[in-house]
């Protein structure tokens, strides 16, 4: 996917970047079930409530169609703000590059990319039946800028199955166009449909199944879910030792 707006409206939905590279197969024993904070990964929620990151926080991510099971990309949570999650992500192939979320859970910084006034995906406390449109921009250090708009709807929750195991999940779909500004000129680019699997039990999009339509008339698909996890236990030490089997 050489586009640099494809690859752009890809970055600005969250749970993996360089979602056109292609990812593997990481093991996951014990967090099948149950995530390490102790929640059950399947238990059903009326609402999924803005997630708390802590710093050593670990997803990997990958494409379960890929032919090259040697690749992995890698989120780690590096520092945690009232105003910001940080995270480091590292790529198949590269240097790692930071990832950050705002306050309200979406995606304001990814590379070089940034995001005017965030990606506007997610909206929580999430629910069934809810739905609200998206509006802002992504730019690049002197390069052209995007116009995303888009309306995304809460369409039900569902036990998902992916390579990290079972998750209760909310699915969102998302449908949006993506125009180009560049010297003050609006020019169309492309149409784009997402469906977007989030888990509250792991705080992340465990699942993306997305296509951009191009004004030529030719179609890419994006797919990747979530290969496994490892999160920090928020529980005290003594805590801890008196509840250890």
């Amino acid at each position: 996917m050489k586009s640099s707006s494809l690859k752009i409206y890809q970055r600005a939905h969250g749970d993996a970047a360089g979602l056109g590279c292609v990812f593997a197969v990481a093991a996951l024993s014990f967090h099948a079930a149950v995530c390490l904070a102790g929640q059950s990964t399947v238990l059903p929620v009326e609402q999924a409530d803005l997630p708390v990151y802590h710093v050593g926080d670990t997803w990997s991510f990958g494409n379960p169609e890929s032919a090259y099971p040697a690749s992995v990309t890698r989120h780690t949570v590096v520092e945690v703000t009232p105003q910001q999650t940080r995270m480091s992500v590292q790529p198949p192939h590269g240097e790692p590059h930071a990832h950050n979320f705002d306050s309200t859970g979406n995606v304001i910084v990814d590379g070089s990319y940034s995001y005017q006034p965030n990606s506007g995906l997610m909206r929580f406390p999430l629910k069934v039946g809810e739905s609200w449109d998206t509006d802002y921009t992504v730019t690049r250090s002197e390069r052209s800028t995007l116009w995303m708009t888009s309306h995304v709807s809460v369409e039900g929750s569902e036990v998902v199955h992916v390579k990290a195991g079972d998750f209760f999940a909310f699915k969102l779909i998302e449908r949006g166009k993506t125009e180009e500004i560049l010297q003050g000129k609006y020019t169309r680019r492309n149409t784009y449909n997402n469906v977007v699997w989030y888990a509250p039990s792991v705080g992340r999009n465990i699942k993306w199944d997305g296509t951009v339509y191009w004004g030529n008339g030719t179609a890419n698909s994006t797919r990747w879910e979530l290969y496994s996890y490892s999160l920090v236990s928020t529980a005290k030490p003594e805590e801890a030792s008196t509840t250890a089997p």
